[in-house]
């Protein structure tokens, strides 16, 4: 029997497809805001399609991650206060 997929995998590959589609179509590069970014898991991804990701989550400790890992990340007051 088949193990059905895990609901954020088959998000992941609607919203890569639809971002790649729209890409293909802009002659700007996309800006894609990551909403409760977590761990980050589709920073790369999105990276690679789109050009300029942000991430904002309330976690201050996810948010650390991403930034020392040179990824554009803060907090919902932080980003709302700009």
């Amino acid at each position: 029997m088949k193990t059905p997929a895990h609901y954020q995998s088959l998000e992941y590959e609607r919203v890569n497809e639809l971002l790649t589609r729209r890409a293909r179509n802009s002659a700007e590069r996309l800006r894609i805001l990551d909403f409760g970014f977590g761990r980050g898991k589709y920073f790369d991804s999105f990276s690679a399609v789109c050009g300029e990701v942000v991430g904002v989550d309330t976690n201050p400790v996810y948010v650390a991650e991403a930034v020392s890992k040179g990824i554009r990340a803060c907090s919902p007051e932080a980003f709302f206060s700009t």
